[in-house]
Parts: structure tokens; sequence; C-alpha cells
């Protein structure tokens, strides 16, 4: 029967075992054929290479499954399907949606990185591509991340001076997560080019960041004194990364034999709690 057909093609789009809901009712003609099994509520292909040659078969109109699939399942499998199916703008919005209504960082991360996969043609999206890229240096995922906020090595020249610093910054840290340190330095260094002068807790977090390597690498921090104390003013300034700032001029401080490092991360941790 074409239910049954339908219920084929959905299963075989979804790649997963799906309930009755996303299937329709004529999903158990799949397991009276042979073609399903019904376990624990959910019915799943036989064999992966049956549901390759379903998708074979539909070519293009797999495209159509997808569409017909998209308000039967979450708000990410939506994003998913309908970017498969070359809806990029609904696409977007529904993986907007899902990393709104993510319960974990991991699940607002993958939303996040289906959005930016569909923003509208040409445009860089900085905001999420930050957002995201940091997001991938915290869980490890420093490659990704690199890929992601260089746009492969690519980015445009239409990004503004201060986002470009911002994309670097974050760049630069995958580096450091990677191993490169003096990878790490280098674009540190070119980042706060781009971003000085702009009076964000951007410029702040590269300024105080760029530090990591005199007192992590060099083990000596007196190189980057002007620099931290630079950060910490600026940061009170503006009433951004004020934590962050203090955590780097405290070691700083404590790699120079230099008093004032305790003080220092006391108040890094007073800012954090009650902020």
């Amino acid at each position: 029967p074409p239910a049954a057909r339908e219920a084929m093609f959905r299963l075989s789009v979804l790649r997963r075992p799906a309930s009755i809901e996303e299937l329709g009712d004529a999903a158990n003609h799949l397991t009276r054929a042979g073609l399903a099994h019904h376990r624990e509520g959910r019915f799943e292909v036989h064999h992966g290479l049956l549901a390759e040659l379903v998708l074979d078969q539909l070519g293009v109109e797999a495209d159509q499954v997808r569409s017909r699939l998209a308000p039967l399942v979450t708000e990410f499998e939506a994003a998913l399907l309908l970017g498969a199916a070359g809806r990029r703008e609904d696409a977007r919005e529904r993986a907007l949606r899902a990393a709104e209504q993510a319960t974990s960082t991991r699940d607002r991360l993958e939303a996040l990185i289906v959005a930016v996969a569909n923003a509208p043609v040409g445009e860089v999206d900085v905001e999420l591509r930050v957002e995201a890229g940091q997001l991938l240096n915290d869980f490890g995922r420093s490659q990704e991340s690199l890929d992601l906020v260089t746009l492969e090595g690519q980015i445009p020249d239409s990004v503004t001076a201060a986002d470009r610093g911002r994309l670097i910054g974050v760049a630069a840290y995958a580096h450091w997560v990677l191993g490169d340190t003096r990878g790490f330095a280098e674009l540190m260094e070119e980042a706060l080019e781009h971003l000085r002068g702009s009076r964000t807790g951007a410029e702040v977090r590269v300024m105080a960041g760029s530090t990591m390597y005199a007192t992590w690498v060099d083990l000596d921090g007196r190189s980057a004194l002007d620099r931290a104390t630079e950060a910490v003013a600026l940061a009170d300034e503006i009433g951004q990364e004020r934590a962050f700032a203090r955590v780097r001029l405290a070691a700083v401080l404590s790699t120079s034999g230099l008093d004032g490092w305790v003080e220092l991360y006391q108040e890094a941790l007073d800012l954090a709690w009650f902020s």
C-alpha cells in the first residue's frame, strides 16, 4: 500500500528507530512484510543495507520525505532534515530554535553548528561562529573550531576588523588546545591588532589571554606584566571579562615572583560567584 511505502521511505530517511507517530499507522505492514521489526515501541529496518537501497531508489524524492518528516521530529532533527533537503532558511530557523531550547551545552553546540551551516549564502554569521568555536574548543574539538571560525582559511574581506579579531582569537585558542603554542601566540597578536580600540570584552579576552604564552611556555610572566595590567584596567572600565583579566594578571605576577597574585585570584573568585 502507498502508506506502507511512505512508512518505509520515512524509516530509511531517518536512519534510526522510529515511532508509529513518525511513520504512520501503516508501519505495522513493514513488520508483517519482514522489512522491519518492532521493539520497545519503535520500528527499525532489518538491515542498514535495505535502507540504503531504498534511499538510492528515492533519489531526489528523498528531500520531499525529509520535508514531510520535519513537523514530526525534534527541532534539531528537523533542522538536519531540512538542511539535507536544501531548505536552508527553514533549517536555520529550526536549528536556532533547538539552540534556544537546548538543555545542555553540548546540545546547544550541535544546534549552533547546524545553524551556521545553513546561514544565508555569503553571510559569515560571526556571533554564532564565535560561540560555536569557543564551545568546540571547550569540548576539545579544536580542529573543527579552527575550520569553523576561519571559514577553512577564507575569512571574507567584508568582515569588520573587530569581528575578524574575534574569529582569529578563537582560532588562536584552537591552536593552543592542539598544542601549537607558537601558532597561538602569533594569532593572538594578530587578533589583538584587529581588536585594539574596540573596547569590548573580546579585546580584554584576547589581550589577557595572550599572556598565557609567557606564563605557561616561558614560565616567566615579566614580559607580559604591562599587557596583563592593561587588560585588567580595560575590563574594569567596560565592566566585562573582569574575572578572567584578574586570573591572567595573577598568573603573570605569580610567575614573575611578584606579590599581589593571591588577592587577585580571590577577587576573580568573588566576581565569578557574585556576577
